[in-house]
């Protein structure tokens, strides 16, 4: 866990990237059920492009091609 002392942008990475690990872990477990990952991956994506509105312009404008991305994915999944 960061500090609050850290810069907000390190946090969002880390936030980010854990979220998306966490979502991409279920893959790894057969024993889950379809239904339960498909949900979980779109709440993840839905997180993380969330969080991603919370950046400044110039952020988001570096970050179009991963935000659309994920939007593509989140639709592929239901």
């Amino acid at each position: 866990m960061t500090s609050v002392s850290e810069p907000i942008g390190l946090w969002l990475a880390e936030m980010c990237a854990s979220e998306l690990a966490r979502a991409l872990a279920l893959l790894d477990e057969p024993e889950t059920d379809r239904d339960l990952l498909v949900h979980e991956m779109r709440k993840a994506i839905r997180r993380v492009r969330a969080w991603l509105r919370l950046t400044d312009r110039s952020t988001r404008a570096a970050l179009a091609e991963f935000d659309t991305s994920l939007k593509l994915l989140r639709a592929i999944l239901g």
